[in-house]
């Protein structure tokens, strides 16, 4: 769980230069054996530019190193948050590094704006938003919070077109309504949309 940016690049550049391994251990561990993975690294293309490359999440700890072997490049980071914004910074950070361009970032207005008790009460509940994984939503002091399964409550921040901003993840969050009630649309920062169905009030 402990390390320090540095010390990823120096694992970076042992896979720049096939230092540490036997030829035939880094030939199995870079080798596609399914789904764009090796053994432990993932083999794909970012800005057009062939990457191998980890991160690794969990609360209190965020890391990122990303090999580019035709650009003899190493790119990482360590951090100790959990946000949606290192999803920013992998892309960001990366087209600085290969001088490619960078994609906008838009930081949502989201002023800590109290939310009427009137509009909570039928928001709050469990909603599911894959089989086995819920959002739970609870109001408290004018707040609403968001709580995924195995994580901890973290506010949602009203919106002035009345949807809320989930920081930790860099996500939008909107409620619309369904047949059983409100349902949940969790909106990543790339436009896509899941719908979760509340299961239990």
């Amino acid at each position: 769980l402990y390390s320090t940016a540095g010390d990823l690049v120096k694992w970076g550049e042992a896979i720049l230069d096939r230092k540490l391994l036997s030829e035939g251990s880094w030939q199995a561990m870079l080798a596609d054996h399914g789904d764009g993975r090796g053994y432990g690294v993932g083999l794909y293309t970012r800005h057009g530019h062939e990457a191998i490359g980890h991160d690794g999440v969990i609360n209190g700890y965020t890391a990122f190193v990303e090999v580019y072997p035709d650009d003899r490049t190493v790119v990482a980071y360590a951090g100790n948050i959990r946000a949606g914004a290192f999803g920013i910074m992998q892309s960001v950070a990366t087209a600085v590094a290969l001088r490619e361009p960078a994609e906008d970032v838009v930081v949502p207005d989201d002023e800590d704006r109290p939310v009427q008790r009137e509009q909570a009460e039928s928001l709050v509940g469990r909603y599911e938003l894959f089989p086995g994984f819920y959002l739970d939503i609870r109001y408290e002091g004018e707040r609403l919070y968001l709580t995924g399964s195995g994580g901890y409550p973290t506010v949602l921040s009203s919106l002035p077109n009345g949807d809320f901003f989930y920081r930790s993840m860099y996500a939008s969050i909107r409620f619309d309504s369904g047949e059983g009630g409100p349902v949940l649309v969790w909106i990543d920062r790339r436009g896509q949309e899941y719908e979760a169905q509340k299961v239990l009030n």
